[in-house]
C-alpha cells in the first residue's frame, strides 16, 4: 500500500495535474485563436480587476513588487484562466479530436512536466 507521504505518489499527482493543465492550455489556445474567448469580455474584465486588487494587496503586504508588477501578474493570471476555460469548452464541445489523441497528449505532457519538476527541484534546491 502506498502511503500519503510517498514520494512516488506525490510526483505522480504533480505530473498528472501539470499535464492536465498543459493539455487544457493547449486546447484553450486553439479555442481562443480560432473561435475567440469563451468568457464574455465583462467577465474577463471583472476577473482582471479582482486579481489586480488581490495582487496589489499581496505585493504590498510582502513588499516584493509594484503596481506595475501587480498589473502584469493579474493580466497573466486572467489570460491563464481564460485559456483554461477555453480548453475545457473546446475539449467538451467543439473538438474533433479523438480521445486517443487527447490521452496521448496528456501522456506526453505528463512526461514533460515530470522532467520540468525534476529540473526545478534540482535548480531550486541549490538556492
Amino acid at each position: 500500500m502506498i502511503s500519503r507521504d510517498s514520494y512516488v505518489l506525490r510526483a505522480f499527482l504533480a505530473s498528472t495535474m501539470l499535464g492536465i493543465t498543459m493539455v487544457l492550455l493547449a486546447f484553450g489556445l486553439i479555442q481562443v485563436f480560432m473561435y475567440g474567448p469563451t468568457l464574455p469580455y465583462s467577465v474577463i474584465l471583472v476577473i482582471t480587476a479582482i486579481s489586480f486588487v488581490l495582487f496589489v494587496a499581496l505585493f504590498e503586504r510582502y513588499q516584493v513588487g509594484s503596481v506595475a508588477a501587480s498589473l502584469l501578474v493579474s493580466v497573466l493570471s486572467t489570460a491563464l484562466l481564460t485559456t483554461l476555460s477555453g480548453g475545457v469548452v473546446y475539449l467538451m464541445e467543439m473538438s474533433d479530436i479523438r480521445w486517443e489523441d487527447a490521452i496521448s497528449a496528456l501522456a506526453l505532457s505528463m512526461m514533460l512536466s515530470m522532467a520540468l519538476l525534476s529540473y526545478l527541484k534540482r535548480s531550486l534546491g541549490r538556492l
